[in-house]
């Protein structure tokens, strides 16, 4: 496991071993901000998070966690999402 505690399902941001993910869907290798990582949809929090691949910290790109809804077209955490899954 590179990031997130086996388990138990959550949002959390952070340090690997305090992460957490709610059902994970899709992963793609990718870099942000000349960081390389995976983006991962985090279908049961309805946001897309990025792992870095050094040490695990997670990060949500965009979403809102736990919120559902239409889908709404902005940036970052003001965006939403409804179960993305790729």
């Amino acid at each position: 496991t590179l990031a997130g505690i086996t388990g138990f399902s959550g949002n959390n941001d952070g340090p690997s071993y305090l992460a957490h993910f709610n059902s994970p869907q899709g992963i793609v290798l990718a870099s942000v901000g000349g960081i390389p990582g995976l983006v991962v949809s985090d279908t049961g929090n309805h946001t897309i998070r990025f792992v870095r691949l050094s040490d695990g910290t997670v990060s949500t790109l965009a979403g809102k966690a736990s919120v559902t809804g239409n889908a709404i077209n902005a940036a970052n955490t003001n965006a939403t999402f409804r179960f993305p899954v790729g």
